[in-house]
């Protein structure tokens, strides 16, 4: 996990559009004064705003999971409310942030549905599953509502794939899916985010003598970021940058390999689960 940069609001910009929006439509407004219900606030949000905002909130994440770091897109992503739009389990009332921009990001399902992936240009059908840790046979492409069938070999940019669910939901549930009404101990805004974990080379999250109390029950029962797969996901990763470590002059290849994680591609994504990748190589070079 790592601290998430809020873009400043423009005119021009979705951020700016999403808040001029909120503050000035009349009929949202009446809504808000008589709606006590914080599911139905938010199931207010038109359709012509919803996509933009997260779209907003995709890009400032790079199109990773605000915290588990999976690869999501606008088809399998959810606008997460920090602080719950019903309130928490405490029976405290947030409804005042339920369309606050700095209390919205982008979460993954946690395995609760299938992915839809619009595919850009220079993909192919090995890196998308890949990327999303599934077998090329098990991936579909979506031609119309109703035609769907197993992907080709050879795909093209802007076609439509699907992503199978994992077979055992209880093995992904985590992030937007566990965390339900509760409330973390830490802020996805804080600047010191990334310094509260750590990952062992079993690929463990653990928190750090940094941390605020209460994190480690945070990663395991509230996010759910210590399942199977994202355990066994994290430790293929940190063994790769090992391996690649021993292969190479630090001293020399080291800061740009640091740089391939820490930057965006000319996609504007992140590569998945990269703060794991930054934290393991911080520690060598």
């Amino acid at each position: 996990m790592v601290t998430i940069t809020k873009q400043t609001a423009k005119p021009a910009n979705d951020r700016g559009k999403f808040e001029s929006w909120r503050d000035n439509d009349l009929k949202f407004k009446s809504i808000l004064e008589k709606e006590t219900s914080g599911n139905k606030i938010w199931n207010k949000l038109t359709d012509k705003v919803r996509p933009r905002l997260l779209r907003s909130l995709l890009k400032e994440q790079g199109y990773v999971c605000c915290y588990c770091g999976s690869p999501i897109s606008k088809a399998n992503a959810e606008i997460e409310h920090f602080f719950p739009k019903n309130g928490d389990n405490n029976g405290n009332d947030y409804r005042h942030l339920i369309f606050d921009y700095e209390n919205l990001f982008a979460s993954c399902c946690g395995g609760a549905k299938e992915i839809e992936h619009q595919v850009v240009e220079n993909e192919t059908l090995e890196s998308i599953a890949n990327r999303y840790d599934v077998a090329t046979s098990s991936i579909k492409i979506k031609y119309n509502k109703t035609k769907i069938e197993t992907a080709p070999k050879e795909i093209l940019p802007n076609q439509k794939l699907i992503i199978p669910k994992n077979n055992q939901p209880t093995k992904w549930q985590s992030c937007n899916n566990s965390k339900d009404n509760k409330i973390l101990p830490f802020g996805l805004l804080d600047i010191q985010l990334a310094t509260f974990f750590d990952y062992t080379h079993n690929g463990e999250m653990v928190a750090t003598d940094k941390a605020p109390l209460n994190t480690k029950e945070a990663i395991d029962n509230i996010l759910g970021l210590n399942n199977k797969y994202l355990v066994e996901k994290r430790s293929q990763l940190i063994s790769s940058i090992i391996d690649t470590i021993l292969k190479i002059n630090l001293e020399i290849e080291g800061e740009s390999l640091y740089q391939s994680f820490a930057e965006k591609n000319e996609h504007g994504q992140y590569q998945s689960y990269y703060f794991v990748c930054i934290n393991e190589l911080k520690k060598y070079i």
